[in-house]
C-alpha cells in the first residue's frame, strides 16, 4: 500500500473539505457512518512501520509461497 498525503482546494475536493469542517454535530456530511471513522495519530502516520502487518492480527493470506 502506498500513502500519498497531499494538499488538494477544497473547491475540487468538497467532500473532504465538508468533513474537515464538520463541527462534531448532528449527521455526517455526504452519507458517512460513525463506525466509518477512525483516528490516528499524525506522528503516526508520519513514521510509518517498514515491517508489514495484518489487520485484524489474525487475518490470514488464502495462498502460500512456492517451496
Amino acid at each position: 500500500m502506498e500513502i500519498d498525503v497531499s494538499h488538494i482546494p477544497g473547491a475540487q475536493n468538497f467532500i473532504a473539505d465538508d468533513l474537515s469542517r464538520w463541527g462534531q454535530q448532528g449527521a455526517f456530511p455526504h452519507g458517512f457512518a460513525s463506525h466509518e471513522r477512525f483516528k490516528i495519530d499524525l506522528k503516526v502516520l508520519w513514521h510509518v512501520r517498514h515491517k508489514p502487518s495484518f489487520v485484524p492480527p489474525n487475518a490470514e493470506i488464502p495462498w502460500t509461497l512456492p517451496s
